[in-house]
């Protein structure tokens, strides 16, 4: 996915919220509040100016009359905030140039075509990339969550039999990766399944959803991969998404072919 797709993504995203912001709003322009905390709890006055001094006053008002307000400020502020970001992103989409060389070559005048190959950013042979080193005196990989259980061919603890599987047949293809590896993104620490180094830089997540059944586990991948969306981890790029089949098998076929792709992106395979 190019950068023009991800703009075009986050307007697909933003313009629907606007919509539904808006069709929220009873009110354009909303009372100001007042609240006072006492010993009887919360107190909300309506701010009001009176004729003929226009003196400011205030008005005490029920909690229903209150939220109401809130509500109010609450989705014009959101209005406001999307209409912003979408027109920054419409001008983004309008101004951005994909720099694609052939493209640029052709648009630039007869004197300056370079006779010969074009000048790229890989001519250098990249530099490999290599996963942290483990903790001094460890050769293994530990999760640090008591509920690992499940022991690896290398003596890794992992959570269930499907991670086991992936992680002998990640251990076994030669790939760079860790187990649980934590990432921090808008200042939470989340850790996935398994973190693969490519030798030209690039990152790929790997999540294996194992119990969706369960409504706990469902809402945090959730909130999980929503986190992963806005940090540019996306499927189809750098994110890997697999899952237990109902009965709560797994294709390991499909698993495998998942990893010769991947030894296929590091050079490992033709």
């Amino acid at each position: 996915m190019g950068f023009r797709e991800y703009i075009d993504e986050a307007i697909n995203i933003y313009e629907p919220m606007l919509a539904g912001y808006e069709n929220q709003i009873t009110q354009l322009n909303p009372p100001r509040l007042r609240l006072y905390v006492g010993l009887n709890g919360r107190t909300y006055s309506r701010v009001y100016y009176a004729k003929p001094d226009r003196r400011r006053r205030s008005k005490k008002i029920t909690l229903e009359e209150a939220l109401r307000i809130q509500r109010n400020h609450f989705c014009i502020r959101m209005v406001k905030i999307l209409k912003k970001n979408l027109k920054l992103l419409y001008k983004c989409r309008k101004d951005f140039i994909e720099p694609d060389p052939a493209e640029i070559m052709a648009g630039m005048a007869p004197a300056y075509h370079i006779m010969g190959p074009l000048p790229t950013v890989t001519d250098q042979p990249a530099q490999a990339a290599k996963a942290p080193p483990l903790p001094a005196g460890s050769k293994k990989q530990q999760s640090d969550k008591q509920t690992a259980r499940i022991l690896t061919a290398d003596g890794t603890l992992v959570k269930s039999r499907i991670e086991a599987l992936i992680y002998n047949a990640l251990l076994a293809s030669g790939l760079e990766f860790r187990y649980e590896f934590p990432i921090t993104l808008s200042g939470i620490v989340y850790r996935p399944d398994f973190t693969i180094w490519l030798p030209n830089g690039k990152v790929i997540y790997w999540e294996h959803l194992g119990l969706l059944v369960q409504g706990g586990y469902r809402s945090e991948q959730q909130a999980k991969l929503k986190a992963y969306f806005e940090h540019h981890i996306t499927v189809g790029i750098n994110l890997i998404l697999t899952a237990d089949d109902i009965d709560k098998s797994v294709d390991t076929q499909a698993i495998a072919e998942i990893i010769r792709g991947l030894q296929h992106m590091a050079g490992m395979v033709a």
